[in-house]
């Protein structure tokens, strides 16, 4: 009886495992299962490109001259106007001193004619008509005893020498007291010598105003090029600048791809410093031609909202303008959906 029941045992643990295999090897593998819907195909190209400021500016002096104060360092936010570098000014500050003097010199000038030349020579006038009046006279006087031979021939000479002396004397004072009235030759001489001075003087302000270098906008200094003491050359950048809150990426793309962009199309960036943040950028420029060497055509993309991960640096070899870790950038143009 025990042999019996030991066989059964037996039996039913050979049909559990047989049961078991077979419904293993029915129930089959297990797979995922992906509802199939219409809807457009999208290509995408990926690219490599680099980021760019949108306006870059170069500070540097217009003639040699040593520095003699660099007031911002690199990163600082600068506005319009703002003074930037200080230049040596010391021949400048005394040209535009003298020119100052010039100007001070031209219209006491022009005082002195109104006030002292003017009634002056009015006064030498008067004294000159009056004078050939009485000069005149005594012509008449003298004509008149020669007839009746009071007096003799050269006491004529002498008295028709002097009438015409008077004569000259009064054109002479006429035009001098014309020459100093306001719009007279002198006073327009004297107002001309003012104007070349107030040039001189404003020749001379600005070249004192050109050593004191300015930021032309509000921007940030990215790269500074030379130290108080340098000598800054005429052209040679002494700071670098980049303004403008509008961000975008310098790319290309093989000329076979051409076909799959289109301008305003949407567009994701990544960084290789921070490969997990995706960047969101609008196809904004596809160049006219295509490269002949490299057989590629540049774009241009504006990321519309920077995410505050990148900051503007200075790429001295090349002078492009770039952010860290941002030197490389992959962007995927959409097709059909973008």
């Amino acid at each position: 009886m025990t042999l019996t029941r030991t066989r059964l045992i037996w039996m039913a643990v050979l049909l559990l495992g047989a049961a078991l295999v077979a419904w293993a090897t029915l129930r089959g593998q297990a797979v995922d299962v992906v509802v199939v819907t219409q809807g457009p195909m999208v290509q995408s190209v990926v690219t490599a490109g680099r980021i760019v400021t949108v306006a870059r500016n170069d500070i540097a002096s217009q003639g040699a001259a040593r520095i003699d104060a660099i007031l911002v360092r690199e990163g600082d936010q600068v506005q319009a106007h703002q003074v930037l570098v200080r230049l040596r000014d010391d021949e400048a500050v005394a040209n535009l001193a003298q020119a100052r003097a010039a100007v001070a010199e031209a219209r006491a000038r022009i005082r002195q004619i109104a006030t002292v030349q003017e009634p002056v020579s009015a006064q030498q006038l008067k004294q000159a008509i009056a004078a050939d009046a009485q000069a005149a006279q005594e012509l008449t006087r003298s004509q008149d005893l020669v007839k009746k031979g009071f007096i003799s021939q050269s006491r004529l000479d002498d008295a028709q020498r002097a009438a015409l002396s008077s004569a000259a004397a009064v054109l002479a004072a006429r035009a001098q007291a014309q020459g100093n009235q306001g719009g007279g030759a002198e006073a327009a001489v004297a107002q001309t010598r003012l104007e070349q001075a107030m040039a001189a003087e404003k020749a001379a302000a600005t070249r004192l105003d050109q050593l004191s270098l300015r930021s032309p906008v509000a921007a940030t200094v990215i790269s500074r090029a030379a130290d108080p003491g340098d000598m800054a050359q005429a052209g040679r950048s002494i700071l670098t600048l980049v303004s403008g809150d509008e961000t975008r990426i310098a790319a290309s793309v093989d000329e076979k791809n051409l076909q799959y962009v289109k301008l305003g199309q949407a567009a994701r960036a990544t960084a290789d410093a921070y490969p997990d943040r995706t960047i969101a950028a609008t196809l904004t420029y596809i160049a006219p031609a295509v490269d002949a060497q490299r057989g590629t055509v540049d774009l241009k993309l504006r990321v519309d909202k920077e995410p505050g991960l990148l900051a503007p640096r200075h790429d001295r070899e090349c002078g492009n303008h770039h952010r860290p870790g941002a030197q490389r950038r992959k962007a995927a143009h959409r097709r059909g959906a973008a």
